[in-house]
Order: structure tokens, then C-alpha cells, then sequence
């Protein structure tokens, strides 16, 4: 079910009515079965998948816990089992694609047919949630959850199921099985925070979007000028709908008296791309750096292993985004900008000017060259990609298609750009507030436009996903 979307907007209310009107001990139960339904709406099969990854996980954990003197073959079978499950739906096809190409250029022309499997929604997400919760509970960090109800909700926890944050058990578990309080500062919260995201997905992430894939889908027939400027408003695209999806799943968990990890902090205004892949999608840059970099060795064994792991590391984040060359190519990218940027790190603080300036200069840089870097993430193959920089460096100039930048679309284009810092200034309405009205009036203006943004796009292109569904 898609946060953007009438089924959900009838599907909320109840859940939250109903987690609320049930004694405590039976909440979790209200918001299994809700979750649940929320994964399985459009198929009822991903029931059987998530309840797989669930089952196989807990039993791992327990008996890791519990045969202590195998506990490092319950981690591997249970690690096979779970990232076995993710590379059938994920990355077989690929594969198989893969292996065609490689017996065809050494000359055997076998017939190798993709099986067409269709990719379970937020599969990646709670593959990677169930592994961080295992590798835990094998390292001693916790304990192994006995209670297989509120271990199914960590799991499949509607509101970051399908597109996280990729949440820590010692940290979720614990919030699940709290006793919890409804609150009005609860309810102000969450408010701010499902209007700030939807603000970010409807009003910005849903209308530019109209002009980037227009422009990507017509790259033959596109200037470099409007590539630059199409890849430039998909930055924006996808950090408003992915950092908005985000914020709405924040706040309706606070409605819940439950609390998720802020996954993005202001990413666009990092002075480094160090500091930038620490203020972009967090959780699972947390994920990388504990479960992966810092067991590979982290920058404990040398310069040499440091830039390897960075390597092998955003390797692997790339192909976790997708299984294509283009998305394994944008991992490459950003990971060899990082290993050049530390490279370069002592050169940079020889620079003598103002901290204050430097850090504006940064800043600049950071933004010009990731939002170039979305070239490679927004493409949808190779070719694609050297079709684009063709265009750029020999059809720079040739015409600019005016044709979106109507009056009325040139007047929402300007709304998003000063729209976009306003959410991160929402005021949290509470008792002691002298402007609470005007505050509230505030938001039911917010509601109302993005209300009337939301039946604009849904008549102009139809009813939206959020970006990282796929992944």
C-alpha cells in the first residue's frame, strides 16, 4: 500500500483508532495485522515471503542463543537462507542476464530466457533489518527476542517496512513493547512531520518529476542543458520523496508513541561527501559502517585496506540499489570520490582562507558534483549514460524546450525551491504556544494545498509511488 494513496488514507484512521481503543498488551497484535495487510494489499503472496525472512530469522537468533557451541552455523544458515531469499527476487534475473552475455562473448550463442520475477517491495529493507538483528544477537549485543508477535512486528512494521529506516532491534523491539500513552505533543509531533514529508513528496517530488522523466525518457531528442537541468531537479526529486517518506513514517509511528531514527539530516548541506553519506539515507549508512566496512578492517589496517573497503563497500551499496550495471556504476562512482577526497583531505587544509568561506566553497562543490553523480542513478542503462554525456559535451546548447515551463508550472517551480527549507521550520503546536491558532491555521492551509497538489498530479500523470519502493 502507497502512503500516497486514497486505500491508505482509509486504512490509517483505523489502525489508529483501533490501536488505541485495545488494552496495551493487545496493540501489537492490531498493528501486526495491520501491517500485514498494508504489505500484502496488491499481493497476497509477499505474506509467505516476509513471514519466511521472519521465521527463519528468530529461529536463527534463538539458536544462536542457545547452542552456543553452534552458534556460527545457525548465523550462516540463517544469513544464506535470508540473502538467498533477497537474490532469487532480486538479482536472479540479473544474473542470468549476466551469464547470456559472458557465454556469448566467448562464442556459445546459448538460449538463457530471464525468469521475469517480480521484485517484492521493500524486500532489501527488512532483509537488511532481520541480518542486523542476527549478526546482534551472534556478536552478544542483545539478546534473542522470544516473543515471535512483537518479533513479527519489528519486522514488518508498517510505517519503515517498505522503505525504512532500516532500524536497529535493541532500539525498535524495545519502543514496540513499551507501554504506550497517547499524548497531544505525541499527536503535534507526528503532525509536523507527516505534513513536512508530504509537502516534500507531493508538492515538490511529484511535480518536478513530471519534467525529469520527460527529459529522461526523450534523451536523443534533449539538450545537454536540459539533461543538466532535469538531473540537477532530480536531486531534489529524489531527496523530497525519499527523505519525505521518511518524515511521514516518523510521524505516524509518533502517533503510535513510537519512535524511528531521522534518516536524512540536511544532506545538501555538507561541505564534504564524508559528510554528505552521513546525512543521507543514515540507517543504512549505519548499517554498511557496523556490519560491513568496520568488519572488513574500517581504516584500522592501513591506507591501502581503508580505500579498499570504502571500495568494496559503496560496490555493494550500489547492486543493493539495484540489480543493473548503472546503479553498480554509481556505487564505483561515489566511492572512488570519497577515496580521492581523503586523498586530497591534507591539500585541502593547507587552503588558507576563512573556515566560514571554505565551508561555503564545500558546500558548492559537494552539491555540483553528487547531483552529477545522479546521472548514474537515474539512468536506465549504460547507453543511456553515454548518450547523456554526448549530448553535454556536443549538444550542450542546441534549443530548450519550453514547453513545460508554462506560467502556471514556472510559478509552482518557484513555490518548490522556497517551499522546500520551509519544512525544516514547522512549528510543533503545544499548550504553552501564544500562536497555537495561528499555528493551526497554518497547517490547515498546508493540508489544503497539498490536498489540491495531490488531485492536480493524480489528474495529470495518475496516483505516484515513492522512489526507493523499488529497492
Amino acid at each position: 500500500m502507497n502512503f500516497i494513496s486514497i486505500s491508505f488514507f482509509i486504512f490509517l484512521p483505523i489502525v489508529l483508532l483501533l490501536f488505541w481503543l485495545v488494552p496495551n498488551k493487545y496493540r501489537y497484535l492490531v498493528l501486526i495485522l495491520g501491517s500485514y495487510f498494508f504489505y500484502s494489499f496488491l499481493n497476497y503472496w509477499l505474506i509467505l515471503l516476509i513471514l519466511f525472512t521472519t521465521l527463519v530469522s528468530y529461529l536463527g537468533a534463538r539458536g544462536i542463543e542457545k547452542y552456543q557451541n553452534k552458534k556460527k552455523l545457525f548465523l550462516v544458515l540463517t544469513i544464506i537462507a535470508c540473502l538467498g531469499s533477497l537474490f532469487v527476487f532480486k538479482y536472479l534475473d540479473f544474473s542470468i542476464g549476466l551469464f547470456g552475455k559472458f557465454f556469448s562473448l566467448v562464442g556459445l550463442n546459448l538460449s538463457i530466457n530471464p525468469l521475469n520475477i517480480i521484485l517484492p517491495v521493500g524486500i532489501s529493507f527488512y532483509t537488511f533489518q532481520t541480518l542486523g538483528y542476527v549478526i546482534d544477537v551472534y556478536k552478544g549485543k542483545m539478546q534473542a527476542e522470544r516473543h515471535i508477535g512483537y518479533y513479527a512486528l519489528f519486522v514488518s512494521f508498517f510505517p519503515q517496512l517498505v522503505a525504512g529506516p532500516i532500524e536497529k532491534a535493541s532500539k525498535l523491539i524495545p519502543e514496540l513493547k513499551k507501554e504506550h500513552h497517547f499524548s497531544l505533543d505525541n499527536l503535534s509531533y507526528g503532525l509536523r512531520y507527516v505534513i513536512s514529508g508530504f509537502i516534500k513528496k507531493v508538492l515538490i517530488a511529484d511535480f518536478l518529476v513530471i519534467y525529469v522523466n520527460n527529459v529522461y525518457g526523450n534523451l536523443g531528442i534533449s539538450s545537454g542543458i536540459e539533461i543538466l537541468l532535469a538531473t540537477f531537479l532530480f536531486g531534489l526529486v529524489i531527496y523530497c520523496d525519499f527523505s519525505g517518506y521518511s518524515e511521514i513514517a516518523v510521524g505516524i509511528s509518533k502517533w503510535l508513541d513510537i519512535d524511528l531514527t531521522m534518516n536524512f539530516n540536511r544532506p545538501y548541506l555538507s561541505s564534504s561527501f564524508k559528510e554528505f553519506w552521513n546525512r543521507w539515507h543514515i540507517t543504512l549508512n549505519d548499517f554498511f559502517t557496523e556490519y560491513i566496512y568496520i568488519p572488513l578492517g574500517g581504516s584500522q589496517k592501513g591506507k591501502f585496506r581503508k580505500y579498499l573497503n570504502i571500495f568494496i563497500v559503496f560496490l555493494i551499496s550500489g547492486l543493493w540499489h539495484g540489480a543493473s550495471v548503472h546503479f553498480i556504476l554509481w556505487g564505483v562512482v561515489c566511492g572512488l570520490l570519497l577515496i580521492i577526497e581523503d586523498l586530497l583531505h591534507p591539500l585541502i587544509n593547507k587552503i588558507t582562507i576563512k573556515d566560514s568561506i571554505k565551508k561555503i566553497i564545500g558546500i558548492i562543490i559537494t552539491y555540483l558534483i553528487i547531483n552529477l553523480c545522479w546521472i548514474f542513478f537515474r539512468a536506465q542503462s549504460l547507453n543511456d549514460i553515454g548518450l547523456i554525456f554526448k549530448q553535454i559535451f556536443t549538444n550542450f546548447g542546441s534549443g530548450f524546450d519550453t514547453a513545460f515551463f508554462t506560467i502556471f508550472n514556472t510559478v509552482l517551480l518557484i513555490l518548490c525551491l522556497i517551499t522546500l527549507p520551509l519544512t525544516y521550520y514547522l512549528p510543533i503546536i503545544n499548550k504553552e504556544d501564544k500562536y497555537a491558532y495561528a499555528h493551526i491555521g497554518l497547517y490547515a492551509l498546508l493540508i489544503i494545498v497539498v490536498s489540491l497538489m495531490y488531485i492536480h498530479n493524480l489528474n495529470a500523470v495518475g496516483e505516484s509511488s515513492f522512489i526507493y519502493f523499488q529497492f
